[in-house]
């Protein structure tokens, strides 16, 4: 049986040498190639882009329970109540 050839098309991407310096730091962080850096978060960000723009249908029964469910009084709960009454741990 042959093996199928992966096929790839270099994208290219001018970039100031301060941004090219920038990738680079940030690449080193990854333990990446400034390539596979700007691959992997390019990706990443188009997928992010694409979920934000999905369409998700909801039956209208469904969204009549959901729409009660926010429409309710809220429910106290004391455990909350007492965590936002505490200082944050940078604000000491």
């Amino acid at each position: 049986m042959e093996a199928k050839k992966v096929t790839s098309k270099v994208l290219s991407v001018r970039v100031s040498p301060q941004e090219r310096d920038l990738l680079q730091i940030a690449a080193n962080h990854e333990h990446s190639s400034v390539s596979d850096f700007v691959r992997h978060n390019a990706l990443e960000a188009a997928a992010q882009v694409l979920m934000e723009r999905r369409i998700i249908q909801i039956p209208a029964e469904t969204w009549d329970e959901i729409d009660a469910y926010l429409a309710a009084p809220a429910k106290l709960k004391p455990e909350l109540q007492s965590l936002a009454q505490q200082k944050a741990a940078w604000q000491d």
